[in-house]
């Protein structure tokens, strides 16, 4: 049984027994990982962080070849990321994004490109001088690197590259106002946001930075990714509803 030292991020926890819990994350070289951690819940633990959520540690764990589960030995926090914890839009944007990438990746697939993009789009999100919605693009991006990034160049039921006013969930893919009564479940999509994405879309994703979205924008564009990542993992996502109840009170 091999001892190994990585570093992850939480995604999820849940009780085990009395005093222990079962931590779900995603590491550098392992990719989601589900972490047994004995005794972390007792007033004297020897493992050192609690793991919070959202959090950025260095774990040092064992895992048996072929083992679903890692057993934990220590942990350490690298970043806590505290402005996500004191507002309600970023809390829900994280809880979003991590629930998105907790759905739509299997256990133990490294992947590099992912693991760098969560580590980009916290750091954004924890920085006070930006506003919560210059995130907004890391969601593409995610949805990309999960295999399913939308097609906003042209409509999807005829070869029309104008007037492409509406979003197909299931196709994701645009379709032109002259289609709208062929299509099904079509969201609204406002030229302005249709630019926004693919101006988002061309840019380089390693970029730590985005200029923000007008804020009007943002209620829209939340409600067109929740139904299309939804569509494609075939699974309701809970944190949606609490992200798009803060979006609209703010």
């Amino acid at each position: 049984m091999a001892l190994i030292t990585d570093e992850a991020f939480v995604i999820t926890s849940s009780e085990w027994r009395e005093t222990s819990l079962i931590i779900r994350c995603y590491t550098r070289e392992h990719g989601k990982l589900g972490i047994i951690a004995k005794g972390i819940r007792r007033p004297k633990t020897r493992i050192g962080s609690p793991l919070e959520t959202f959090s950025h540690v260095e774990i040092v764990f064992f895992l048996k070849p072929g083992a679903d589960l890692a057993t934990l030995k220590e942990a350490d926090t690298l970043d806590y990321y505290p402005m996500i914890r004191k507002d309600l839009v970023r809390f829900g944007l994280a809880s979003f994004f991590f629930e998105i990438l907790d759905s739509g990746v299997e256990a133990h697939e490294r992947h590099p490109a992912l693991y760098t993009l969560i580590s980009h789009f916290l750091s954004a999100l924890n920085r006070e001088d930006l506003p919560p919605e210059s995130v907004s693009p890391y969601f593409l991006f995610l949805a990309g690197e999960l295999g399913f990034s939308p097609r906003l160049d042209k409509c999807a039921l005829c070869p029309s590259l104008d007037n492409l006013l509406f979003f197909d969930p299931g196709q994701g893919r645009t379709v032109c106002s002259g289609c709208k009564g062929k299509g099904r479940d079509l969201i609204p999509l406002p030229k302005i946001l249709r630019e926004e994405m693919i101006k988002a879309l061309s840019q380089e994703q390693g970029r730590k930075e985005f200029e923000p979205w007008p804020r009007e924008m943002v209620p829209s564009f939340f409600f067109l990714i929740e139904r299309f990542i939804e569509y494609h993992l075939e699974k309701r996502l809970k944190s949606a509803d609490f992200l798009l109840k803060q979006i609209a009170e703010t």
